[in-house]
């Protein structure tokens, strides 16, 4: 990962294991662009960050080291010289560039293990999932150690062995922009512990993956570009900025078991020369990989065997003068579906599922159109009749039953119509259907007015259409009054109301989903509501068990809920305060759990009584008959 050099804040450098600098680095898949709202977000903010990232070469400090996470994450990249900024195409991507993580087709773990000169480690482990439009996302985490470091005092007597550690851990994004750009970005949390003190910082990352010509890629890492100081007891330290920027290119060996992969990067941190990294990694039936790489003037190799989903590497990097050199092992393990697999999944999915609302809209017609015929029928409407028995055919067309039906009727309305041709047939059916609309819609029918227009919708001449507009134009329009009325209603807090004019509008148009949901949203209202003077009313009798509840209920349907919030935040600073035994009978809950600690304890039951009485602190950590006790439960155990 080449960052974190810090800065101390008395300008003095700080060494990493004797003064040398360690530095290492890490790679898998590809995924297609997503949805067009996450694009649209990244679009928005992606000219920021590009103006952030000139502008952070500017940045002027006192003094840089190299950081311990220069040990980068992995172990692949590590093997091909820390060059990894333009392949990041596994978990380790959390690190290297977050964009790469765009490219990964299934989910993935990784894990890293190196011994450092003086008894140190260095661990890292990785998750990363891509979804199938939004991206992907990953969760990464370093840390170095060292125990038993003797301290003195100036006298040089010795003080004891205390330890230290640093520790990141970081939640990333990247994004598919187009097929050849991808972005991402990360979040990272630093955390420093020497001799009882700690100490936190926050830092950002930004990465950008470019595929400007097939098998080419070009990558850029900014880490650090914005991020806060680390102080120590009375030692403050900055984060510098840390810059990476390199290109691969995959060489196509045409239908060889045989792969390979060259690799150049350069970095740049504040207030440091630029580092230089190059690697590459030749790889036998996917199976069994060979890597090398040069990583500041030092030589590195490795390499690395897979087996379906499971992959084992080793890395081997030499150390500064005066140390042995390391050896990194690690593992992967990809899991779950591939994006391809999880998007033909869906597809078949949604074609199943379209086939079989296909079927059923088919079977509901068709046994709609045989009642509408029987109806016809029985009424002496053979034409009519006869109109939907084909119109039923047209669904069944092997339906032997209907073909007879056909014929029956076909010969009927020959027999009763000699004199009338096709065209006159046409107009009445026409003509029935415009007045049996104009008749519904007259009284408001809209979607029965239109129905009857649909029916006979292969009828219709200029007059079907215009009427069918006018229907149409008025059923919206009594909507959207609906709508308007009910959401007045429901800002003024007359829900009734506002549910009787949305249950008007689901009557004038009950295939629109659009009123289901305004029931839903009045629902939800009313019920934040009920909890909220319940757990008012709860709160102010003091019975903070039922309030407390009610409040959490609360922002589950609705995080961020000021005023379950504010309640939330009293009780819990009621309960911190210290509390006697009348605080306890004044919340119902409390006591009665306080109760039966006190049953299970005259059993002889110490356990369970300490049990419920240590579930009783979490509520109320500072009462005093409660840690009495629990003092003596804990007595009557031992």
């Amino acid at each position: 990962m080449g960052r974190m050099q810090r800065k101390r804040g008395d300008g003095q450098k700080r060494g990493v294991f004797g003064g040398n600098p360690i530095r290492g680095h890490g790679g898998n898949g590809q995924t297609e662009t997503g949805g067009g709202e996450v694009k649209k977000l990244v679009l928005a903010i992606l000219p920021a960050l590009l103006w952030i990232i000139p502008s952070a070469f500017g940045r002027e400090g006192s003094s840089g080291t190299s950081s311990l996470f220069l040990l980068g994450a992995g172990t692949r990249a590590v093997g091909m010289g820390g060059s990894f900024v333009s392949i990041a195409d596994d978990a380790s991507a959390v690190f290297w560039n977050p964009a790469g993580l765009a490219r990964l087709s299934y989910g993935e773990l990784d894990f890293s293990h190196v011994t450092l000169p003086e008894g140190s480690e260095f661990d890292f482990a990785g998750v990363a999932y891509p979804t199938v439009s939004a991206g992907s996302l990953a969760l990464g985490f370093l840390r170095v150690g060292t125990d038993g470091i003797f301290s003195r005092d100036s006298r040089a007597a010795e003080l004891g062995s205390t330890s230290f550690s640093e520790t990141e851990i970081l939640l990333a994004y990247g994004y598919p922009l187009f097929k050849f750009l991808f972005v991402g970005g990360a979040f990272k949390v630093y955390n420093q512990s020497l001799a009882g003190y700690s100490a936190n910082a926050a830092g950002t990352d930004c990465g950008l993956l470019f595929e400007p010509h097939e098998n080419l890629f070009l990558g850029l890492n900014a880490q650090d570009i914005v991020s806060s100081d680390l102080q120590l007891n009375t030692s403050k330290e900055s984060i510098p900025r840390n810059f990476k920027a390199g290109a691969s290119y995959l060489w196509p060996l045409g239908q060889s078991f045989w792969g390979m992969r060259t690799a150049v990067d350069a970095e740049k941190s504040e207030n440091a020369p630029v580092a230089w990294h190059a690697g590459a990694e030749v790889s036998y039936r996917n199976s069994v990989f060979l890597r090398g790489g040069y990583d500041r003037e030092k030589v590195t190799f490795g390499f690395g065997l897979a087996h379906q989903r499971l992959g084992l590497d080793y890395a081997f990097k030499p150390q500064p003068e005066g140390f042995s050199a390391s050896h990194r092992f690690g593992f992967s393990f990809r899991f779950g579906p591939s994006v391809k697999e999880r998007k033909q999944s869906g597809l078949e999915k949604r074609q199943r599922s379209e086939r079989a609302n296909f079927l059923r809209a088919n079977r509901d017609r068709l046994e709609a159109y045989r009642s509408q015929a029987e109806s016809f029928g029985t009424s002496g409407q053979n034409d009519s009749a006869l109109a939907y028995v084909r119109l039923a055919l047209g669904i069944d067309p092997e339906n032997e039953i209907l073909k007879k039906e056909a014929v029956r009727l076909e010969n009927l309305v020959r027999t009763e119509k000699e004199t009338k041709d096709e065209e006159a047939l046409t107009l009445r059916l026409r003509q029935e259907a415009i007045e049996s609309a104009q008749r519904e819609y007259s009284v408001g029918n809209f979607k029965k007015a239109l129905g009857h227009l649909e029916e006979r919708a292969s009828l219709g001449d200029g007059e079907f259409t215009a009427l069918a507009g006018r229907i149409r134009a008025s059923l919206d329009s009594a909507k959207g009054s609906l709508d308007s009325s009910g959401w007045r209603a429901f800002r003024e807090k007359r829900f009734e109301a506002a549910l009787a004019a949305w249950e008007k509008m689901a009557a004038l148009d009950p295939a629109d989903t659009l009123a289901s949901g305004r029931f839903r949203v009045v629902a939800e209202e009313i019920k934040i509501s009920d909890l909220l003077k319940k757990g008012i009313a709860d709160f102010e009798a003091g019975r903070l068990f039922s309030a407390e509840q009610n409040f959490e209920e609360i922002l589950k349907l609705r995080p961020g809920e000021p005023a379950a919030s504010s309640y939330l935040q009293k009780i819990r600073s009621t309960a911190a305060r210290p509390t006697t035994l009348e605080n306890l009978q004044k919340d119902p809950e409390a006591w009665r759990l306080y109760n039966e600690g006190l049953s299970a304890y005259t059993a002889r039951d110490y356990q369970k009584a300490l049990e419920i009485w240590q579930g009783l602190l979490l509520r109320y950590p500072n009462n005093e008959a409660l840690l009495r006790n629990v003092a003596d439960a804990k007595k009557r155990l031992q």
